[in-house]
């Protein structure tokens, strides 16, 4: 007879089996390709037995995926809700889905017929309106009459239990005293685990109600309290179980998921932790710590023990050490032996920790802490949640690192997924395991059209190798992207082109692309010639990399030709204005003086300031004034109008300066006593200063002489 196997044979016996079932899991360190929705996807949900994923974003909107041998291919695209959605769920055996939204409505759909089956306005048509929240599905192999269980999101209501497609009322379950945040089924036991926002876990069955009032407003059902769950767990009273472990520390319940035969489930809580619940006995078996503060603490420590050069778990009594250096080697060597260096460490979430630099980590620990420092039921945390695998040994969630699976039995992260994908931090999660189920109409028309010469026809899914391939994928969604990504156990083909552009883009997406491939062309120095001489000096492009460019740019198309310099303060500031493009001599006594006086043989003024050079991103022609005649100058008054103003020469040039400072005043012109007709008597022209001033009659007068810089105006 055989001496039964030692204990440490038997725990490396299990572990080598549990990791065994990791070939059916995913195990890419990046995710393979990513499906654009139009706004934030926030859930994610697979009906395995179906074969179909989908997805829905905080628009409203919920898309349909047929799961390929390789990828997925678009089925159908339905505008639900008007709104952020409240929950997607899945029934049992795939055929139908729930989904509730913020707009007081609940609808059901035929997966396999793509079609919405019913709408159910529980704010607007029900004898009682409420607001639907949390939803599941009531569906067991001995029961498979499809019912669906809907809780209210903002009242402490009880949970009304509906009858797939009609949505006919069928019971009103009282289980909690505060508001439901959380259901999760148990199909192989018949039960279902729910929680409110107290913190309070509770496990119950549903009992069958009556079925009067088929009519879907609940009118003839009554109220009853949930039944038991019986002899499905060995515990009498919740005070035996860890149930009440969320309601002590005051964290919120976010989502709860189960294993495929019912004898675990996880709940994810807003203080970024995930608890691991027996059903049997309810007690908790695994605290895994995902805050930024345990993060910290956990990355600082190994950091901290490596560079002492002992590995964490080193011990100094080892008996394994190996043996010790003989002590003339030692003394002949002269120097001490370096320490040896820290072993890698066991958890692969651990691992990756380390090996991010600190930049990297800073980056990921910032955008953690955003996401902890959020609250509420339409945030990332309240959407966070773990799955368990097909076999139940292993849990997958979203961290800073990515996609951890975490062995149960081991007690460890022993992959990550996504580690590679450092702007990506992975939130809603569902799981396909297996090969994916295909028609033969489907697959015989895709293989038609892989052998047709036009093989660019194909823009979403891969072509498919051969049936019965298992194809592991995880469906994630991530933090404030506008895509979900699918995480396999293969390598990206392209990383370039792995985000399929299924949406139109928008336009501000059309603006930023176009902005991101246009060349910069940016110069390092500049040289502004000028009568004078040669003006040089550098343009820091890093620091202020668009004024350089709108400056380039305007140097380039000539803006700058031909301006004069108004005014010039010595070894600090020289000031051109951009619409003065005058060629009269008098340009000298102007820069001399700090004025111009233009002529406009038009009546208009060529002295206002120059329209703006760009308008919604298109290159506005600039008007150049007309070229002076050559006779003796004679200078247009600016706002000249119908038969009251009339034009005056200017003098002397020397009192060009004289007359633009006097720009405020009016020369408004006077008629004799004596004189009552037109020519009667020549008028005199004589400066009078305004008589008001009020608020507007300074506006005007200000706005005059910013736009008439060396015009004169009469009146």
């Amino acid at each position: 007879m055989l001496p039964p196997p030692s204990k440490r044979s038997r725990r490396g016996a299990a572990q080598r089996r549990v990791l065994a079932y990791m070939d059916a899991l995913p195990c890419a360190a990046q995710y393979e390709t990513s499906y654009a929705h139009r706004a934030v996807v926030t859930h994610t949900v697979v009906a395995a037995k179906a074969g179909f994923v989908c997805t829905a974003s905080e628009n409203g909107h919920v898309k349909f995926w047929k799961k390929m041998q390789r990828g997925v291919e678009f089925v159908k695209h339905f505008h639900a809700h008007v709104g952020p959605i409240a929950d997607v769920a899945a029934s049992f055996d795939g055929l139908w889905l729930a989904t509730t939204g913020d707009d007081g409505a609940a609808k059901l759909y035929d997966v396999h017929a793509f079609d919405m089956a019913c709408i159910l306005r529980t704010k607007r048509d029900a004898a009682e309106p409420y607001v639907p929240g949390a939803a599941c599905w009531l569906q067991t192999a001995a029961a498979p009459t499809p019912r669906v269980a809907l809780a209210a999101a903002d009242e402490a209501a009880p949970i009304r239990v509906y009858a797939a497609p009609t949505f006919a009322l069928v019971a009103k379950l009282r289980v909690h005293a505060s508001p439901i945040v959380a259901l999760c089924p148990l199909p192989p036991l018949g039960l279902v685990v729910s929680a409110d926002a107290r913190g309070v876990l509770e496990c119950w069955r549903c009992a069958d109600g009556p079925r009067r009032g088929g009519d879907g407003k609940g009118a003839a059902v009554s109220e009853v309290p949930a039944e038991a769950p019986g002899d499905a767990v060995a515990y009498r009273s919740k005070l035996d179980t860890d149930l009440y472990a969320l309601a002590k520390t005051r964290a919120g319940p976010c989502r709860i998921s189960a294993s495929s035969d019912g004898a675990r489930f996880a709940v994810t809580a807003s203080d970024a932790t995930i608890r691991i619940f027996e059903t049997r006995t309810g007690r908790c078996l695994r605290l895994l710590d995902e805050s930024a503060a345990a993060i910290d603490a956990r990355r600082g420590a190994w950091l901290l023990r490596s560079a002492r050069g002992a590995p964490p778990d080193a011990s100094d009594d080892s008996d394994d050490a190996g043996p010790m250096p003989e002590p003339a080697a030692t003394a002949a060597a002269g120097e001490e032996a370096p320490p040896p260096p820290p072993a890698e460490p066991e958890d692969a979430a651990l691992r990756a920790l380390v090996a991010l630099d600190d930049l990297s980590y800073g980056r990921r620990s910032a955008a953690e802490r955003e996401i902890q420092a959020q609250a509420g039921r339409r945030s990332f945390l309240a959407r966070w949640n773990a799955v368990f695998d097909e076999t139940g040994h292993y849990l997958l969630y979203g961290s800073i690192v990515g996609v951890c699976v975490y062995a149960l039995d081991a007690g460890r992260v022993v992959a990550v997924l996504g580690a590679a994908d450092e702007a990506e931090r992975f939130g809603c999660l569902a799981l396909f395991e297996g090969a994916a189920k295909l028609d033969a109409q489907l697959e015989q028309a895709r293989r038609q059209v892989a052998d047709s010469p036009q093989q660019g026809s194909l823009t979403m899914g891969a072509e498919q190798s051969r049936e019965g391939v298992s194809d592991p994928t995880c469906f994630a969604s991530s933090f404030r992207r506008k895509r979900f990504y699918l995480l396999s156990r293969r390598a990206p083909d392209a990383p370039d082109a792995r985000d399929v552009q299924n949406e139109l883009p928008t336009a501000d997406e059309l603006g930023r692309r176009a902005a991101a491939s246009r060349p910069a062309l940016l110069g390092a120095e500049a040289t502004l010639r000028t009568t004078m001489g040669d003006v040089r000096f550098r343009l820091f492009g890093n620091e202020c990399p668009k004024t350089v460019e709108n400056f380039c740019a305007h140097a380039r198309d000539g803006y700058y030709d031909g301006l004069i310099f108004h005014r010039v303060l010595n070894r600090a500031q020289i000031d051109f204005r951009g619409a003065l493009h005058a060629r009269h001599p008098i340009q000298l006594a102007a820069v001399r003086t700090g004025h111009q006086i233009l002529h406009d043989p038009d009546g208009r003024s060529a002295g206002r300031r120059h329209r703006r050079r760009e308008h919604l991103g298109r290159r506005v022609p600039r008007r150049i004034p007309p070229e002076p005649p050559a006779r003796p100058p004679l200078y247009g008054v600016h706002g000249q109008r119908g038969t009251r103003h009339q034009r005056v020469p200017v003098l002397r040039h020397h009192r060009a300066h004289a007359l633009a400072r006097r720009q405020a005043h009016r020369l408004r012109p006077r008629h004799s006593r004596h004189g009552s007709l037109p020519g009667h008597r020549e008028r005199q022209v004589q400066p009078v200063r305004q008589a008001a001033r009020g608020r507007r009659d300074h506006r005007r007068r200000n706005s005059r002489r910013r736009c008439c810089l060396g015009s004169v105006w009469f009146n």
